[in-house]
């Protein structure tokens, strides 16, 4: 138990590349089902002895359309409930294994809704414990659809092994999840140390600089302003690389505490930072929250450096036109910010574009 509740978690914690990944494999899986049942389909119109089951394969056929371009759609458009959708578009298909293995076949063994409860999921990334319960409820579908429409002595066979094929699969299931979410673990760990910088923790600039250039492409407003550390060399040179260091660091916190979540913040290089405040176009509250920035870090004491306290100067460009090349909104937040810098320390000057 506490393995399925310690996977759930985890999968929690990766919930939005799991999506990402829910949606690719439910566009892999359709490209697969769409090239098998056309396949299918030409052997029942080819072969006579697949004729009578032209009907089903038919069905089968459209449905694997419907299910190529619904997926298509969900990863276009990243859609949310993606996990939900996965388990209503597989339910024919499991509907459809336990027909065949009870109703439609009733004196062959259950094999297909066996494969069909074992496979299916696979292809999901989501808690264990709906996975599990998913493929249990199908279990006892088939189990009741096998003992209302089965011979007895059929019946009976297939509940013999069943108990044991489930024990596997469950198994399989969740060795498969626990080898997933490991993957996916393991890639956003890979994915955070190429996009962010190692003393910060902020994006780094191509990270950063490739987020801002998505926003412009979708023309969301903003300010875009650039960040440099008054007489920075001075904590360097009288006081040593680490304590100039700590001043970075600190300038980070400080700015995670005073920007939103979905504001970019990013580390230009040496004492040089940015940050994309998302929808913030109006000037009034650009100096406010900038000045709340600068009075959190001159009250920041740093014990190896009592006698300095930490100042920026800041040039920023609030953003509102359309179709803005980045290069341009660069140029003109450090165009702002050279005029800071002439103006003395401490000072936010603002241009509009």
């Amino acid at each position: 138990m506490n393995i399925l509740d310690n996977l759930a978690q985890r999968i929690k914690q990766c919930s939005e590349e799991v999506d990402n990944r829910n949606r690719n494999n439910l566009l892999l899986f359709s490209q697969g089902t769409l090239f098998l049942t056309a396949i299918t389909i030409c052997m029942s119109f080819i072969l006579p002895y697949y004729h009578w089951m032209l009907q089903p394969h038919a069905a089968l056929f459209v449905y694997s359309i419907v299910l190529f371009f619904l997926a298509k759609y969900c990863l276009r458009n990243k859609t949310k409930q993606i996990r939900t959708i996965q388990y209503l578009l597989f339910t024919p298909l499991m509907i459809g294994g336990v027909l065949v293995s009870s109703a439609l076949d009733p004196t062959k063994p259950g094999v297909t809704a066996i494969l069909f409860i074992c496979i299916l999921p696979l292809f999901m990334l989501d808690n264990p414990w709906k996975i599990i319960g998913y493929q249990l409820a199908f279990a006892g579908i088939f189990a009741v659809s096998a003992y209302y429409f089965k011979p007895y002595d059929v019946f009976v066979d297939d509940m013999f092994y069943f108990p044991v094929y489930m024990a596997y699969i469950i198994g399989t299931t969740i060795f498969v999840l626990m080898e997933k979410v490991s993957g996916v673990e393991n890639y956003l760990l890979a994915r955070t140390e190429a996009e962010h910088d190692n003393l910060t923790e902020l994006y780094n600039r191509a990270s950063g600089e490739a987020k801002i250039n998505q926003l412009l492409r979708q023309n969301v407003p903003g300010t875009f302003a650039i960040l440099d550390i008054d007489d920075f060399k001075m904590f360097n040179d009288n006081y040593g690389h680490q304590t100039g260091d700590e001043v970075l660091r600190v300038l980070s916190d400080v700015m995670h505490s005073v920007f939103r979540s979905s504001d970019i913040l990013w580390r230009l290089g040496g004492d040089e930072f940015a940050i994309y405040a998302v929808d913030m176009t109006d000037p009034e509250i650009c100096k406010q929250r900038f000045a709340k920035l600068m009075q959190k870090l001159d009250k920041i004491d740093i014990p190896q450096a009592s006698t300095l306290h930490i100042s920026i100067s800041v040039g920023c460009t609030i953003c509102t036109s359309k179709q803005l090349e980045f290069s341009r909104l660069y140029k003109s937040s450090d165009d702002a910010l050279y005029e800071s810098k002439k103006y003395g320390k401490g000072q936010l000057t603002i241009k509009y574009l």
